[in-house]
């Protein structure tokens, strides 16, 4: 009993056989395509609600109360975003210098390093024009 109300198991057959039964201490429990039932005994729900059976689809046991109110308390508290502080790239003395005849990836590498953005699917020459505009405004090279 959840807030006053009893838990209903529901037990639905979502499989792809007209018919299926199941006898369970004397009693069969028919079952036709897309049919739902809440007669259902709390262990035989239990057993279909395991991954070995994907034709049921069983709603009401206490692992989905619990995952519903986990679910709506996610939804009530909604991350702050944390802001987004844009730096000037820092090229130093110590920095090793920008060389032109670098590889892409050695190039990737540098502006990574010293705080040149550039756009992954950039060529060489556009990651050269980034990098000379970025040092004619933000300092030496």
């Amino acid at each position: 009993m959840i807030g006053g109300r009893l838990l209903t198991i529901t037990v639905q057959y979502v499989g792809d056989r007209p018919y299926v039964e199941f006898t369970e201490g004397g009693v069969t429990y028919g079952f036709s395509r897309q049919s739902t039932r809440e007669d259902i005994p709390r262990h035989l729900a239990e057993r279909f609600k395991g991954d070995n059976f994907p034709q049921w689809s069983v709603k009401g046991l206490d692992e989905e109360v619990v995952a519903e109110k986990t679910k709506q308390m996610v939804e009530a508290i909604e991350p702050t975003p944390e802001p987004v502080v844009e730096e000037a790239p820092q090229i130093t003395e110590e920095s090793e210098s920008f060389d032109e005849t670098w590889t892409k990836a050695k190039m990737v590498e540098w502006c990574e390093a010293n705080g040149v953005e550039i756009d992954a699917r950039a060529n060489k020459s556009t990651i050269i024009e980034t990098v000379r505009a970025s040092a004619s405004s933000g300092g030496d090279e």
